[in-house]
């Protein structure tokens, strides 16, 4: 790219000049978007497929921008509202990854929120070498997005339609760098364009009009899932279970989110088993039944078997960890430590990076006085949350490191007892 024409002339102007360099900076934000992670979940060798269109649609943007100056504001403005989008198709359109991250943040919450385990154990955590800590045992929501209820209008409705477009916790958790620079170097190249006097403002109208028309055509597949959801709802009301299955199989069709939420897949397990239709949801609408009536083994069995099941889609196999650990919870909270321990390890078998059984399970190693086990897990703890953007990781983290000094010093190693508690106070 030449010199500023300002520099070439032999003048200096330095609104020229940052323009340049404005302009510099922009293509070389896209240039490192294409070879920049965008969005990676622990436990997942993969990126969405929309990562993949994405960066060839910079690379294409980049070209017909140097080849072809006179469409260089209308190529821009097309991949700012695509890359809008991208927490979009994220969400709706990779249910699989975004149902793992929207897990792993839930697990985290379940650990760092007011009613989580770090929150609670504040008075007892120092006691009689955390003998007395409980596991916080509540149910854990890994839904990608609620369910869409369009049947009344309120404040909070309008607020869960944000999360389709990335306006969740666990986006901003596993968001990386590639998005950002992608989007910042076009924005920055646009700002450019509109430098000369008379351009900001059409550009900004066209830039609004642009996104506002991305965002009506991507609300159109939630909303055709919300009338499949009304029309399955109304089934139900009259008792014909068949169609209700039919509609919400459409909804998910329309909106594949909706197929990681436990309460969708219970709700389709319930029509599946009244029609004795063959179908994991009904399998596992089975198994929950038997825990609701009071058969825990039973239950339990079940859940083992369909948490080993590899042919189960993801989210199913994750409704049957959650109820593991649900029972496992209570085994802990009974002292049946080691009863517990067998359930905990049986999901961290499956689900490798599970924060909750990695958290319980230090807790059982202390307990046992095992400081070998406890600082595995430790280190497993660290590698998961590697992969995390939340700062309140650092709290789980300070509190494994603690989990190890403890074990440490129950095993009679003060000296590693004393390097693990000045890792757990380290920012």
């Amino acid at each position: 790219m030449t010199a500023p024409r300002c520099l070439r002339e032999g003048t200096f102007s330095l609104p020229a000049l940052a323009a340049w360099f404005a302009r510099i900076g922009g293509v070389l934000a896209l240039i490192a978007a294409v070879f920049a992670p965008w969005f990676t979940v622990p436990g997942v060798d993969r990126e969405p497929w929309s990562v993949a269109f994405y960066r060839v649609a910079c690379v294409v943007a980049i070209a017909a921008a140097a080849l072809r100056p006179r469409q260089r504001e209308r190529v821009l403005l097309a991949l700012l509202a695509a890359l809008l989008l991208f927490p979009y198709f994220v969400t709706v359109w990779t249910p699989a990854i975004a149902g793992r991250a929207s897990w792993l943040q839930a697990q985290h919450e379940s650990i760092t929120a007011s009613s989580g385990d770090l929150f609670l154990a504040q008075e007892t955590k120092n006691a009689a070498w955390r003998q007395r800590v409980d596991v916080v045992n509540r149910p854990i929501d890994a839904a990608i997005i609620e369910a869409p209820d369009w049947t009344g209008a309120d404040w909070g409705r309008v607020m869960s339609v944000f999360e389709w477009f990335g306006a969740s916790p666990w986006f901003a958790s596993f968001a990386r760098i590639g998005w950002v620079l992608a989007t910042a170097g076009t924005a920055l190249c646009l700002l450019v364009l509109a430098r000369p006097r008379g351009a900001a403002r059409p550009l900004f109208i066209r830039s609004v009009l642009m996104v506002a028309a991305a965002v009506a055509l991507a609300i159109i597949p939630p909303a055709l899932s919300v009338a499949c959801l009304a029309l399955a709802r109304t089934a139900t009301g009259h008792g014909d279970a068949a169609a209700a299955l039919r509609h919400l199989d459409r909804a998910a069709a329309c909106l594949p989110a909706l197929r990681e939420d436990g309460y969708f897949l219970l709700q389709r397990g319930l029509l599946a088993d009244a029609l004795e239709f063959p179908a994991p949801e009904a399998d596992l609408f089975r198994a929950r039944l038997l825990e609701l009536r009071g058969f825990d083994q039973q239950a339990q069995g079940r859940y083992l078997d369909g948490a080993e099941r590899a042919d189960l889609p993801p989210a199913i196999r994750r409704e049957y960890l959650k109820a593991l650990l649900s029972r496992a919870a209570d085994l802990f909270n009974s002292s049946q430590i080691e009863t517990a321990a067998a359930l905990y390890e049986a999901v961290l078998a499956r689900d490798p990076t599970n924060l909750r059984a990695n958290y319980a399970l230090q807790l059982v190693r202390v307990r046992t006085s095992d400081p070998g086990a406890t600082r595995a897990l430790q280190e497993r703890m660290v590698t998961t949350y590697r992969g995390f953007n939340s700062p309140t990781r650092q709290a789980v983290l300070a509190m494994a490191h603690e989990n190890v000094a403890f074990a440490e010093q129950l095993a009679g190693d003060l000296p590693a007892a004393q390097r693990a508690l000045a890792r757990a106070r380290q920012p």
